[in-house]
């Protein structure tokens, strides 16, 4: 969900500077707006950018780590709810994997 989000935050300010672009007039028409809004894609947003990373990093550290914690506990206790909730995590991780690799 937060990989998403960061998506169309991304594409939600491309399409501002386009429309920026062409509504004061610096283009004529949208075509040529579309240089000049990518030349300015990323320009002083490299702090938000950095804790957004951080941020995703995050999102998925914390289920891996819990994923190899349920397997600590499996191996240890046998199988158990901790262990079926590793297994759901860690399966939802594989499946976010596929379709973000997919789309690109």
């Amino acid at each position: 969900m937060m990989l998403l989000a960061f998506s169309c935050e991304r594409d939600a300010r491309d399409l501002a500077r386009l429309a920026q672009f062409y509504y004061d007039g610096q283009a004529p028409d949208p075509g040529s707006a579309i240089p000049l809004a990518g030349a300015l894609r990323g320009v002083g947003h490299r702090r938000n950018r950095l804790l957004r990373s951080l941020a995703l990093v995050v999102s998925v550290a914390v289920p891996v780590a819990f994923v190899a914690y349920a397997e600590h506990v499996r191996n240890t206790t046998g199988v158990g709810w901790v262990s079926a909730l590793g297994a759901l995590v860690g399966l939802s991780l594989v499946i976010a994997v596929t379709v973000v690799a997919r789309s690109r």
